[in-house]
C-alpha cells in the first residue's frame, strides 16, 4: 500500500488533504478541453488526449491558484511526457 495515502472522513488523504477520489498511482483517461491547434503553447498535450495518464501528485496551494483554476495534477503519459493537468481533464478509466 501506499503510505501517503489514508482513508479519512473526507475520502482518500494525501497528507491530510481530500482527494475527491482521484489516487496518487493510478491511471486515468485524459481530455483536453482547450485549444488543440499546432499554434497553442499546449500542442504537445492536445496530443496526448483519449491517452492514459498516471497520477504522479496533485499540485499545492503554492503551484497553483486553486479559487482561479481549481485543482490541478501532475500526470505521466506512457510515453514519460510529464505535465500538469486540470482536475476536470482527468476521466476515471472503466
Amino acid at each position: 500500500a501506499n503510505s501517503c495515502l489514508q482513508r479519512g472522513r473526507a475520502g482518500w488523504m494525501v497528507r491530510g488533504q481530500a482527494m475527491r477520489n482521484y489516487a496518487i498511482g493510478r491511471f486515468y483517461h485524459f481530455e483536453y478541453h482547450c485549444d488543440p491547434s499546432p499554434q497553442s503553447q499546449d500542442y504537445v498535450l492536445a496530443q496526448h488526449t483519449t491517452q492514459p495518464a498516471l497520477v504522479v501528485r496533485e499540485l499545492s496551494e503554492s503551484e497553483v491558484d486553486r479559487d482561479e483554476v481549481g485543482r490541478m495534477f501532475e500526470v505521466v503519459f506512457e510515453d514519460g511526457l510529464r505535465y500538469d493537468v486540470f482536475e476536470d481533464e482527468l476521466i476515471r478509466l472503466a
